[in-house]
């Protein structure tokens, strides 16, 4: 369901970022596979054709698995090559700490959804149940809280005490992300961070994106930013009939080779659709 694409008129890059987030979704899961992004993005940043990244998203976040690797990833790219983040219509939990490393963060309506800043687990504590079906489940075990949350076991306060210990841990990692990622410290996120969603509106107003607008408005500021009317000497390839899963985007590859009759000196929003693929038992959530 991930690909990143290359736009034809500029030397970007776009991907969707749809659905829960989880290492390694399937595809009937209908989610975004972090691994998998998480490569494409890699591949991206190593293109030397490829001066810019737009992450188009539309996700209510997902599993701590993966999230931080990913959300690296995206920081890295960031790093060498100005990446903006659209949020589209909404953005929560861990896919907030993967927009907070992009460059810009634009939200596509000032009542799109962003936030939901935390981390949770649920635990189901069916002693009661087994009890009443005349089942005693025995858990043999070698450490304390080895097994807990076993289906027909009790929760004592000590394994709750235990997983409350974990989630605050990886809330903070959590935390800790989105603020290296804003340019601010953790603290001053805290108060924002307890599970409530934030309108776009107010996001904007308390730093946590940048701007509000259109996604051709996005696509405009990302051309701006890589400076694209950079003239480049590019070969002009036919391209292929094939669509990509969108339905969108020609698959094509733009010539390496040296100079030859096709070879043009056009600028990069000039240049003729030469595309180019970039194919380049219980647990938190984000």
């Amino acid at each position: 369901h991930t690909r990143l694409r290359r736009d034809w008129s500029s030397d970007v890059c776009s991907s969707d970022l749809n659905g829960p987030m989880m290492k390694r979704a399937s595809s009937m899961s209908g989610g975004t596979s972090t691994v998998r992004l998480r490569q494409q993005i890699r591949q991206a940043r190593h293109d030397p054709g490829i001066s810019g990244g737009m992450l188009k998203m539309d996700t209510p976040g997902g599993t701590v698995k993966g999230n931080s690797d990913l959300s690296d990833e995206a920081a890295r790219f960031a790093a060498e090559k100005p990446l903006i983040a659209f949020v589209e219509d909404l953005t929560a939990s861990a896919g907030v700490s993967v927009a907070s490393q992009a460059t810009k963060i634009i939200a596509n309506n000032g009542n799109a959804m962003y936030g939901s800043m935390g981390t949770y687990t649920s635990l189901v504590d069916m002693s009661g149940m087994a009890e009443q079906l005349g089942v005693k489940v025995h858990v043999i075990r070698a450490g304390e809280f080895k097994g807990m949350g076993e289906p027909g076991t009790e929760l004592t306060e000590s394994q709750l005490e235990e997983a409350q210990r974990i989630v605050n841990r990886l809330n903070e990692q959590y935390l800790s992300i989105i603020a290296s990622g804003r340019s601010r410290s953790v603290d001053s996120l805290r108060a924002l961070a307890d599970g409530r969603v934030i309108f776009a509106a107010d996001a904007k107003s308390h730093g946590l994106i940048d701007d509000i607008g259109t996604f051709s408005e996005a696509m405009d500021e990302l051309r701006s930013m890589v400076k694209s009317e950079t003239k480049t000497t590019v070969q002009i390839a036919k391209p292929e009939s094939a669509i990509d899963t969108n339905g969108v985007i020609p698959k094509t590859a733009a010539g390496t080779s040296p100079a030859t009759d096709n070879t043009k000196e056009v600028s990069r929003s000039e240049e003729r659709r030469v595309g180019k693929e970039c194919r380049s038992r219980w647990s938190p959530d984000h």
